[in-house]
């Protein structure tokens, strides 16, 4: 019902949070349901492991005739043969092992894809909060650019404004809602973006982009990533077992029902033993031997490559932090100030079009700015969402 409720919310128009975005992602992204689809097999594995060896039959019918002094005679013969292997050795709790280790492998990996969806989901969201944040400070800056034409236009009709200070005046107004009209297409785009990913329609997101998720602390064994490939190594060691049950004689049996010349019919039984006198199944031991060094050896590097991703994001993410403070402690009230000023002294004749322009201009550049870094910001957070899961 909740899930209902968000796609109506959505369906309306009404902005997606970012919890939203994460649980319609969960239930309704067609990359997921790829992976949970593949899951199933694992059923119809477990059940052709587990299997009892199907029993052979074969029956044999002739006709036999003879001629003698008086006449030919003769009659049909039968036979009947039913034989049946013997799975010893533990050979089917072995391979029902090996597809149980194999089943939590792939649980695992489909772990690590959902949260590199996640991750993925996590930086739509925020590239489509930037794209929005974006258009907001192009309507403010479209908006001052019209009152300031305005202004202009007054002012020159009193002779209070040179005929350049309009055109400069008129141009700014331009500029600004054909960058007003790009950011709103941007906007559009990036939204269309995540509804591809979330497999859902978005109109509108809702949120802060100075808001930060808070990570689970994250134990590099137990990552999804490195525990698909222990639970890899555990069904490789259990297929070096079922090799070597393999050569180990394999035993079958089994009864024949035959007719015999005389007119009499008999039952015999049988037994048969493969006897691994030339193979042994030493190519598939070793082979499995050498998949199980390289799992091992790419677990280490797994590791150092995990360790080095999350290290580089948490490095990342200090240095913009302490870049971000920076502009909005220092440089963004000062820029602030002097466009208040500017503003002011334009009005009064003291600061002309040109100086005001400028200082209009480095204003906007600084949120873009700020802007800019808490993008990167949220990106650094969603390499680490990708690694260590989402937590709500």
């Amino acid at each position: 019902m909740v899930f209902l409720f968000v796609v109506l919310l959505v369906s309306f128009g009404f902005g997606i949070n970012l919890n939203e975005a994460m649980k319609i992602a969960l239930k309704n992204s067609p990359y997921l349901k790829v992976w949970k689809e593949r899951m199933e097999k694992f059923e119809g594995m477990k059940r052709s492991a587990s299997a009892f060896p199907n029993p052979e039959l074969r029956f044999e019918s002739g006709f036999f005739t003879t001629t003698n002094g008086q006449g030919s005679a003769g009659r049909f013969l039968y036979l009947l043969e039913y034989s049946q292997e013997f799975p010893l050795w533990g050979v089917r709790s072995k391979r029902k092992r090996i597809v149980e280790e194999l089943e939590k492998a792939f649980m695992n990996l489909y772990e690590a894809e959902k949260r590199k969806l996640l991750g993925r989901v996590y930086t739509n969201f925020y590239e489509a909060l930037y794209f929005k944040e974006r258009y907001e400070i192009a309507k403010k800056n479209y908006q001052l650019s019209k009152e300031l034409e305005e202004f202009v236009e007054r002012a020159h009709k009193l002779g209070q404004a040179s005929s350049l200070d309009l055109l400069r005046a008129k141009r700014e107004r331009r500029l600004a809602q054909a960058k007003l009209k790009v950011e709103e297409s941007l906007y559009l785009s990036k939204l269309k973006e995540l509804g591809a990913v979330l497999g859902s329609d978005v109109r509108k997101v809702e949120g802060k982009m100075k808001s930060f998720p808070e990570l689970p602390r994250l134990n590099l064994p137990e990552l999804p990533h490195i525990k698909l490939l222990k639970f890899k190594i555990r069904a490789t060691e259990e297929e070096i077992r079922l090799f070597k049950a393999l050569t180990k004689p394999q035993v079958g049996g089994g009864f024949v029902v035959e007719d015999s010349e005389e007119g009499y019919y008999g039952i015999r039984a049988s037994l048969s033993v493969k006897v691994p006198l030339f193979y042994r199944n030493q190519g598939e031991i070793l082979e499995r031997s050498a998949e199980k060094r390289a799992l091992l050896q790419e677990i280490r590097a797994k590791e150092l490559e995990l360790k080095a991703k999350l290290n580089s994001a948490r490095e990342r993410i200090k240095a913009l932090k302490e870049s971000l403070s920076e502009i909005e402690e220092k440089a963004l009230p000062e820029a602030e100030r002097e466009l208040t000023l500017a503003l002011k002294g334009y009005r009064e004749g003291i600061v002309s079009l040109f100086e005001l322009t400028d200082v209009k201009r480095r204003y906007y550049e600084l949120l873009q700015e700020r802007l800019d870094l808490l993008l990167e910001l949220q990106r650094a957070y969603a390499e680490l969402i990708s690694v260590g899961g989402w937590k709500q």
